[in-house]
């Protein structure tokens, strides 16, 4: 299984872009996962804006793709609830799990209006800096749940 995280926009903030090095490095050990850095919208409109985001979003996918999206609006989960999940894709999907993180913005109604599943990191609302940062820790932990490895709680 090939598990993809995707975002639009370079991260900016230096710790944060070494801390995902450090979790993308930590979860290769575990299984594939690439990152994705869409081209950032330059418009100004912040609906235009979603728009663009919304259409580079969809063009990335491809047959064979399970679409996640990492929403406020999302289901909620435990850490451990999250393992379960994937767990479940790694077992019994045959699809690629594509874990969308919206723009500053947030998602459009372009992707909103698919019905892909969608998942909370918490109900607070999150830079989307760090929201990337959280979804990489996340599937950290959900690997070492699964291999019961001890990491820090």
């Amino acid at each position: 299984m090939k598990i993809s995280v995707v975002w639009p926009g370079k991260t900016r903030n230096r710790q944060l872009k070494e801390l995902e090095e450090d979790y993308l490095k930590r979860l290769n050990r575990f299984n594939r996962v690439q990152r994705v850095v869409l081209a950032e919208s330059r418009e100004t409109d912040e609906k235009r804006r979603k728009t663009a985001e919304a259409a580079a979003f969809l063009d990335f996918l491809s047959a064979g793709d399970e679409p996640v999206l990492m929403d406020e609006g999302g289901k909620g989960m435990t850490s451990r609830e999250f393992a379960a999940f994937i767990e479940k894709k790694m077992i019994y999907g045959h699809l690629n799990p594509v874990f969308f993180v919206g723009g500053e913005n947030g998602f459009g109604e372009e992707v909103r209006g698919r019905g892909f599943e969608s998942v909370s990191l918490s109900p607070m609302t999150l830079t989307h800096e760090w929201a990337r940062c959280l979804l990489l820790e996340q599937l950290y932990r959900a690997f070492t749940i699964i291999r019961n490895i001890r990491y820090q709680r």
